[in-house]
Parts: structure tokens; sequence; C-alpha cells
């Protein structure tokens, strides 16, 4: 499928975001809400936040019965940001839920609904080879996103994520403190290992969402190209 041109891009156009709560989700929807790209913005959350903005529509759902909601659905673009850590969230199971589960079955539904185009974060290291399972866990839902034909799918892979998160991490406390001093090592291949404030991935996002390119797998160079343009 062609990706569409910012020329054709209609008046109407409409957005659903999952994950609107966590570091980069956040930012991005303030993005998505301050510019009139879309007339509409469907937030998809466990409770109600009380937002109030004339573009945008709260819809509390159950995760694990996503297929309820299809309706959802009927826009051009979805944004993905949900995602976890095996510490908060307890199991291997509710992890692998949270960062496999859910994202592959709304990356599922986009394509059966007839979406555009799809921008999900995922994480530097994705491999689904990898003894880690976390980065395991990562690499088999992008083997799984590209095997959906039809959906353009944008993978965003961030390094080590900067920003004032609600839960403490403390092994990004102390990343925040070790990072700085080894990105002057961090250069060719190794560059896109560097930290990156969040708000510049959804920056990335949304900038990759209007202005499509050749670019399908973003890393800190092109997270940090697209998001100062």
């Amino acid at each position: 499928m062609d990706r569409p041109s910012l020329e054709t891009q209609q008046h109407d156009r409409k957005a659903v975001i999952f994950g609107s709560s966590g570091l980069v989700g956040r930012y991005l929807l303030d993005l998505l809400l301050q510019d009139s790209f879309y007339s509409k913005v469907y937030v998809v959350v466990r409770t109600l936040t009380g937002l109030n903005h004339p573009s945008c529509e709260e819809h509390i759902i159950d995760f694990d019965c996503l297929d309820e909601y299809r309706f959802l659905f009927d826009v051009d673009d979805v944004y993905c940001c949900l995602g976890t850590t095996i510490k908060q969230a307890k199991t291997v199971e509710q992890f692998r839920r949270v960062d496999y589960e859910y994202p592959a079955t709304i990356a599922r539904l986009a394509q059966e609904a007839g979406v555009k185009q799809l921008a999900i974060v995922s994480s530097v290291g994705s491999d689904a080879c990898s003894r880690n399972y976390y980065l395991a866990t990562k690499g088999k839902l992008e083997q799984y996103l590209r095997s959906l034909m039809g959906l353009t799918v944008l993978v965003f892979k961030p390094g080590l994520l900067l920003g004032k998160r609600k839960q403490f991490r403390l092994a990004e406390y102390i990343g925040k403190l070790v990072f700085p001093l080894l990105s002057i090592f961090l250069i060719g291949s190794l560059s896109r290992m560097k930290a990156i404030a969040a708000q510049d991935v959804a920056k990335a996002m949304f900038h990759s969402i209007q202005y499509p390119s050749d670019t399908l797998d973003f890393y800190y160079d092109d997270m940090k190209l697209a998001g100062n343009k």
C-alpha cells in the first residue's frame, strides 16, 4: 500500500493512540492535540483521565478484549506507545501481555480495518533471537508486525529514554547519570545506543507520519533528525 502524501491528506484525518499515559505517549498526545493535522484523536485508556479537548475523545477499554473495540480503528493512523518492564509487570506472563499481545492485536485490528499507518515504540537491540527476554519479546513483535500485509509499520527504537516518569525506576535513574558520560564514545553504529529524550521520540513519530519516507526503522540518529525538523 502506498503511503499517503501530505498534499493528499484529508481535512478530517483521525488517529487513535494507545499508551498515552506513558513517558513517550504523554508527549505524543500533547503534540497531536496542539496540531491541526487531526480533526479527531481517540485516546484509549484504562481509567478516565478527565482530558478535555475539542479534538479528543477518551475511551475506557479492557485491553484483554480489544476485539470488542473495532470501532476505534476507523481512523487513518494508529500510534502505540504501550510498554512496561518485567519488574513493573510482576510476572513474565503479564509483561508479554503488555509488550507483545496487546500491540500485536492492535496491529492486526488496524490492518483489518484498513488503517494506513502504524507508529509503534520498540527498543534498540530488539532481536527475536536475543537471550534477553525483553529484547527477544520486542524482536518477535517486530517480526509479526512486518508480516501484516498492507499496513505500513514505523518502528521507533530508542535506547534509554530521558524524561520524568510517573513511576521511579532505579536502573533508569542510574543510566541517566552514566549515559551522558558514555555518549562521547558511542559513535558510528554505536550511536543508536545513546540515551534520547522521550519528547524527541514523540516528535519523530508524529513527523514521520506527517512526512512519509522510505525509513521504517528509526534509531537515535533518525529520531533526532526527524524530531528536529
